[in-house]
């Protein structure tokens, strides 16, 4: 089970049995007692605190299906804590699941800023996730959801109060029910047949002479390699707790959990499997002390190591990097190189020890001037240290750098680790950074078996710190050897030929390569040339459904480019042609999220300028003209934009349906005030009053449902500020600000996983897709200056 979206259409599926056992009675306590009856499972209650932690709500004993739950729950918690822990017994095999808390949150794909850049989920965590939404899916299914709000005109806290459910679950219920695409039936599953290794991948996985680097070229079936790897050290009696399985990215990360959960799901739950980074932050949160921290260390992603230097300014020495207007423009040039400089394991007086010496040897104005600024970053580099300390935080460089030094200055963690783990896997390798290979190194003792995979054609993340030839350094910095594999898997044999004639023209020796295509002849690859993007997006759509009049389903086609500036362009040209795409752009910039932004920020900000767009909304019927009277009377009567919106019978110069209008968004936002959090006040204003939504559930094209999509994703940003446990709506305004003023909002583009069960033609960027195949992929603007080689 390795979907939400698979998730949800088994909860759902579990749902209608239950429904018939129960006799159509929907209350969830009737669901519960039908579905216990079911499975032959059976509840029984215990005093909190007496058998097992107080903070455990609930526990499933597999063997004796037994549910536990604690007796101070209320019907409602009951109710959700015992879903849960069937959804326990329905995904999982583990012999034992604990729930401490039930999520409030949407689950599915994590966002990947803060803390969630690194953790992702973890293998339990996301097993707790994944119990929540068949929880929710099972108890108040989506399609059933849907037709009441649409059809039937009933809200959230109606239909919680009538089944006997926390309004929160029904919330995020109704959220999934109404913006994410509704669940298409599973296709027909067809028998997979048993894996066989060819040659090169059981020599790789069953090595046994000294730390090995296994050269995967693409589509040479890396990933099963490693995990054949993994359960031959497991079959050759070592302990899963031995083994450290590392990678460099959390999508990586996250595909290697779930497929040692398929081929041993207590090995996978006792092993430690993860990112680079998140490692390095289990080290840092266990050893604190040794790097000048305490307690809970924060983990700040640029715009919170931003916001922290903005805070200081004065004691930041500037001159070259200084803009009073807007200083974050030159202090993120600022991090980038301190960011690279931690990638490299250079210290604040390694980089100004290089920087006088560049300035000692500097001969031209332009050379004195590189060396000025770079001292300049060094003492910025400094001053930052401490104010990291002072804040008890770390960023993402940190991680790693601050845990290779910790290890390798102190005997005990070193020999800690070295006891732990005696067996090291690495997927990505190419990936890591230099910081990371020294990490790797140090954590390897004299007898620890070292297994890593890479394929240096694929390191696409220079612009992350990205070191590829820690894979050229391998074998003399191991003592190892290499060891190619042949098969390609994914691509016939014309596709396997144009890489290998393109590979061999790249830069390095290594790039290379040659390999048996599994899958013998078939398909084509053709380039078409255009002399406009007009005909280059024609072109395209008719490849698109040639295809698909083969046979090829939209959502069974990609089209790639380098950058998304790229996208943008091509897309908006696609989407005139009638090409159904599922593609985002600039979350922040499109059209329905900055009306919501606009809401947000009524009373967030000072001015209550967002009340301009929010009025000429459709169902309010107002002119920019009554917002402004109204946001000038708030101000002459010193009263809030939210209070104005209570007195619009007091203001005068309001056109008649201004007034009325007025009114009515008053009456919308009435309980909502200046601490309302974003969260709370999208959900109770999106769901609970307002007709926002009700155009968009109407419609059946895809820009509606691309624009329903949008606002979930919103919505998840939301709900991450509230995990960071700042509800307040000014500072989500200004982070989303920061993120677009510094183009930092690629992470939100990609369309969440639990999002993407709808038609169309997926589009993403090259780094967005690795990983994933497709059976077409387009790939437009091939020319030089967008598409360097």
């Amino acid at each position: 089970m390795d979907t939400w979206i698979d998730i949800r259409r088994k909860a759902r599926e579990f749902h209608e049995k239950a429904l018939s056992r129960a006799e159509g009675d929907r209350r969830a306590s009737s669901l519960i007692a039908a579905a216990l009856a079911i499975d032959d499972l059976v509840v029984e209650h215990y005093e909190p605190g007496s058998i097992v932690d107080k903070s455990v709500l609930g526990f499933l004993e597999r063997a004796s299906r037994l549910i536990n739950i604690a007796s101070h729950l209320d019907a409602k918690e009951e109710a959700v804590v015992t879903a849960h822990e069937i959804g326990h017994f329905k995904l999982h095999h583990d012999p034992r699941n604990e729930v401490t808390v039930t999520a409030h949150i949407l689950g599915g794909d994590p966002i990947e800023s803060g803390a969630g850049r690194v953790e992702g989920y973890s293998s339990r965590e996301r097993k707790e996730i994944q119990a929540d939404v068949f929880a929710g899916e099972f108890l108040c299914p989506s399609d059933w959801l849907r037709k009441e709000y649409v059809e039937r005109g009933r809200h959230p806290a109606e239909i919680a109060a009538e089944l006997g459910l926390p309004p929160n679950l029904v919330m995020n219920q109704i959220i999934r029910a109404l913006l994410l695409p509704p669940i298409r039936p599973a296709q027909a599953e067809t028998a997979s047949q048993p894996i066989v290794l060819d040659d090169s991948q059981k020599t790789a996985a069953t090595w046994s002479n000294g730390p090995l680097l296994v050269d995967a070229g693409p589509g040479t079936g890396k990933t099963r390699t490693l995990i054949h790897r993994i359960r031959h050290l497991l079959e050759n009696g070592v302990e899963a707790g031995s083994i450290l399985a590392l990678t460099f990215s959390k999508k990586a990360a996250e595909e290697m959990r779930e497929r040692l959960s398929v081929m041993d799901a207590q090995a996978a739950i006792e092993m430690w499997v993860g990112t680079f980074h998140a490692f390095g932050m289990e080290i840092l949160t266990k050893w604190p002390d040794r790097v000048g921290r305490t307690g809970k260390v924060r983990i700040l992603d640029q715009t919170g190591s931003l916001a922290i230097l903005e805070d200081n300014l004065t004691k930041l020495p500037l001159h070259h990097f200084q803009n009073l207007y807007e200083p974050v423009f030159e202090l993120v040039h600022v991090l980038r190189v301190i960011s690279r400089c931690k990638d490299e394991l250079i210290t604040p007086s390694m980089y100004r020890d290089a920087a006088v010496a560049s300035e000692r040897s500097a001969t031209t104005a332009e050379d004195r001037e590189k060396a000025e600024k770079a001292l300049e970053v060094a003492a910025v580099y400094d001053v930052y240290e401490q104010l990291l300390k002072e804040n008890n935080a770390v960023d993402f460089g940190d991680l790693v750098m601050l845990s290779a030094r910790m290890i390798e200055e102190h005997a005990d963690i070193r020999e800690h680790f070295h006891a732990r783990f005696t067996h090291i896997v690495v997927d990505e390798y190419q990936d890591v950074n230099r910081a990371s290979a020294c990490l790797l190194r140090i954590l390897c003792g004299p007898d620890t078996g070292v297994w890593v995979v890479a394929d240096q054609r694929q390191s696409i993340y220079r612009f992350r710190g990205a070191e590829p030839s820690n894979v050229a350094r391998f074998e003399q910095e191991f003592s190892g050897t290499r060891q190619s594999l042949g098969h390609n898997y994914r691509s016939f044999a014309s596709v396997v030929r144009a890489f290998e004639r393109f590979s061999a023209a790249m830069t390095g020796n290594a790039m290379a390569g040659s390999w048996h295509s599994h899958r013998g002849n078939g398909g084509e690859t053709c380039i078409t040339v255009a002399p406009t993007l007009a005909a280059e997006a024609e072109a395209i759509r008719d490849k698109i459904e040639e295809l698909r009049t083969k046979g090829v389903p939209y959502s069974s086609q990609i089209i790639l480019a380098r950058s998304h500036l790229t996208l943008a362009r091509i897309t908006g040209v696609l989407e005139q042609l009638g090409v159904p795409l599922l593609y985002l752009g600039d979350l922040f910039e499109r059209p329905e999220i900055r009306d919501l932004l606009s809401l947000i920020g009524l009373d967030a900000e000072y001015g209550g300028i967002g009340l301009v767009r929010v009025v000429v909304m459709p169902e309010y019927g107002a002119s920019r003209e009554d917002a402004l009277a109204l946001i000038r009377w708030a101000k002459d009567n010193r009263v809030s934009i939210f209070d104005a919106l209570k007195q619009v019978s007091s203001i005068e110069g309001l056109t008649a349906p201004g007034r009325n209008g007025l009114a009515k968004l008053g009456t919308q936002l009435d309980g909502l005030g200046f601490a309302t959090s974003p969260w709370v006040l999208l959900t109770t204003w999106l769901f609970e009053r307002s007709d926002y939504l009700r155009p968009l559930l109407l419609a059946s094209d895809i820009r509606s449902q691309q624009k329903l999509v949008a606002i979930y994703h919103l919505l998840k940003v939301c709900g991450e500020q509230v995990a960071m446990g700042d509800p307040s709506r000014r500072r989500f305004l200004e982070r989303i600000r920061r993120i677009e003023a510094l183009n930092e909002d690629t992470m939100y583009r990609a369309v969440a996983s639990e999002a993407t069960d709808m038609d169309a033609v997926r589009v993403m960027t090259i780094h967005g897709s690795k990983g994933l195949e497709f059976p077409a992929v387009h790939l437009p603007a091939m020319a030089t200056r967008y598409m360097p080689a």
